[in-house]
């Protein structure tokens, strides 16, 4: 059988399903409603949904067919008029069947201080503090090989027989040989000696293309907090969203995705929601730069700014994740400039602000870049799909929440550890200096000095005279 492409709209007392089902034989076609489940049959397609409320079969119900479309319109009444459905453009959560058992795993641990006061989904994130460090498992306590990773960390002994195709797209050699401390460890370290100060300060004193890229306008530019009122994600903000919701093909590729629940605990949740934050950074910057026309190198970059993807890293704190980021994005890519990371961190907030659609379709043009390159459509079965299927279960008040520690987080140069005021206060005296030697009407020496400020940072002499500079002055 064939899953037909769908979407749903509501209003007060109806639900109305449109079914793509072209050639297919429009008398024989079968509907059936019971409660929360509405069922669609017509050879070759069949549907069936689970809908978050129940449904009413009274005479009221419509059914046509547009041939031009090939679409099928069903119009049915809620039991309760007036009841909001929600999720409905989640359309892997409504294919799950409604007795989905979870597979359980082998052991799990109870914490023994739960018991029946526990507080609601909604309720548990409302004063979460994004801000705490979590302590990772000592290297001491587990052997190599029982280092994980991938979705929840939940993956091991998965790329063994695949280590040359995923040298091309992680910096971790072996994860299988490497702990979680480790790896945090031997990425921060990479990433302090890959910085490159020339490229950073050309950037910096490059303020033409850094500026038009300042001054892009993202596809969610508009829906951010100024539509949502109080700062809460209301129905209108997300009705906003929706209107404008999947594509045709986006929508294939929530059909496509595997019926499936996650069971985890709330640290994990909390690192997938740290992971999260890194994947959506590097959507972000590849957005931003890109201007919104994705090229070649964009499935590259998304994946090497993300420590998530890069290291298979687990981060310990909110600001660790959004520091880790940062700097990638002063290491890595072409544009290396502080004030555009501080954007794309404001535009990874805007996104959150817009809800699970917006993260949503975030994470479904990520897993086509991958698919599309050879190899990192690995990532997609090690993150990105299951990220797909979670963030359509997430509570919107935990993602508010996200948000808020975002807002409420302050990155600054000092705590990249790449000594960006040094090195910027060693070329603004060098500048001042070849200045001051131009006013005073030394000898023409234009061959060896700088006409403007690009090629100031590019000459080596100069960088090696702020490098003297910077040792004196620390």
């Amino acid at each position: 059988m064939i899953t037909p492409s769908f979407s749903i709209e509501q209003s007060e007392g109806f639900l109305t399903f449109h079914i793509r089902a072209p050639y297919t034989k429009v008398s024989d076609a079968e509907i059936f409603v019971e409660d929360s489940e509405f069922r669609f049959y017509s050879k070759p397609y069949f549907l069936r949904l689970s809908l978050p409320g129940n449904l009413s079969e009274d005479g009221r119900e419509e059914a046509s067919y547009d041939a031009d479309k090939g679409e099928f319109n069903v119009r049915i009444p809620k039991e309760t008029e007036g009841e909001h459905f929600a999720d409905l453009d989640m359309l892997s959560t409504l294919l799950a069947p409604i007795n989905h058992q979870v597979k359980k795993p082998l052991i799990e641990v109870l914490d023994c201080q739960t018991n029946s006061s526990t507080p609601d989904a909604e309720d548990e994130w409302l004063d979460f503090d994004w801000q705490v460090e979590q302590n990772t498992v000592s290297d001491d306590t587990i052997l190599p090989s029982d280092s994980c990773y991938g979705f929840a960390n939940k993956v091991s002994s998965s790329v063994r027989n695949i280590h040359t195709e995923l040298s091309e797209i992680t910096d971790i050699k072996d994860p299988e040989s490497i702990s979680f401390n480790e790896r945090s460890n031997a990425r921060t370290l990479q990433e302090l000696k890959d910085f490159d100060e020339e490229h950073y300060l050309a950037d910096l004193y490059e303020s033409e293309a850094i500026g038009c890229l300042l001054k892009f306008q993202p596809d969610w530019f508009g829906m951010n907090r100024v539509n949502i009122p109080n700062g809460e994600v209301t129905e209108a903000a997300t009705s906003l969203v929706s209107n404008r919701t999947f594509t045709e093909e986006e929508k294939v590729q929530l059909v496509q995705l595997p019926h499936k629940e996650h069971l985890l605990t709330q640290t994990e949740k909390v690192t997938l929601v740290f992971g999260l934050i890194d994947i959506i950074f590097g959507y972000s910057y590849n957005h931003r730069t890109t201007e919104g026309e994705n090229t070649v190198e964009s499935a590259w970059l998304i994946r090497k700014l993300s420590p998530t993807l890069s290291w298979f890293d687990t981060h310990t704190s909110l600001k660790d994740c959004v520091t880790a980021s940062v700097r990638r994005s002063l290491v890595y890519p072409f544009h290396r400039n502080f004030a555009l990371s501080n954007q794309v961190l404001q535009d990874v907030i805007q996104i959150l602000c817009l809800g699970k659609v917006a993260i949503l379709k975030c994470l479904l043009q990520i897993q086509t870049l991958f698919s599309r390159s050879d190899p990192h459509f690995i990532l997609n079965d090690l993150y990105i799909t299951d990220y797909c299927i979670w963030i359509q279960y997430c509570d919107e008040q935990m993602i508010q929440s996200i948000r808020n520690g975002l807002e409420e987080l302050k990155i600054e140069k000092c705590d990249l550890d790449l000594e960006l005021d040094e090195l910027e206060e060693a070329a603004d005296l060098v500048l001042q200096e070849d200045q001051s030697s131009d006013v005073n009407g030394e000898p023409d020496t234009s061959n060896n000095t700088i006409s403007d400020e690009q090629d100031t940072v590019n000459d080596k002499s100069l960088v090696q005279e702020m490098n003297k500079m910077k040792l004196s002055c620390s």
